[in-house]
């Protein structure tokens, strides 16, 4: 999604964000997290950050702080609020894209842990601005994997 950042963010009529929203694995405290079936897993020997639910909007926004800086993105973040608005809305439990065009409609919609799919957000996005289909695609598009 950076890649897709990148090759539209100087187009006035289109905006890309990350929203982030609430953790889907957090961690219980040090070293535990929840499955789904809501049992305690050992996470000693995860690589993944551990992280904690938020319990206030200022752990939230911490959060994806140390999400932004260690993915190195630089997409305008957004940060959902407490009552999981955004969450709820799009009902995103991992990553996702979501397209919406100018009349607030919901163009593309992908979710899961490998939802993003910039070239197919990329090709609902040119098909918005009305890039014909035989047009070269965006080249930092071009560069992006499902």
């Amino acid at each position: 999604m950076q890649r897709l950042y990148e090759s539209y963010k100087d187009n006035e009529k289109i905006a890309i964000y990350l929203v982030y929203v609430r953790e889907i694995h957090p961690t219980e405290q040090s070293g535990t997290e929840k499955t789904e079936n809501g049992d305690s897993a050992d996470t000693e020997r995860s690589s993944a950050p551990q992280i904690v639910q938020h319990a206030t909007i200022e752990e939230r926004i911490t959060a994806a702080s140390k999400c932004i800086e260690g993915l190195e993105l630089t997409i305008p973040t957004l940060i959902d609020r407490m009552d999981n608005a955004a969450l709820k809305a799009f009902h995103v439990w991992a990553a996702a894209t979501v397209v919406i065009d100018v009349d607030g409609k919901v163009a593309f919609y992908s979710t899961g842990p490998r939802g993003t799919q910039p070239k197919k957000a990329d090709k609902v996005i040119r098909k918005l601005l009305g890039v014909e289909e035989n047009e070269p695609e965006s080249p930092e598009a071009a560069k992006t994997t499902k």
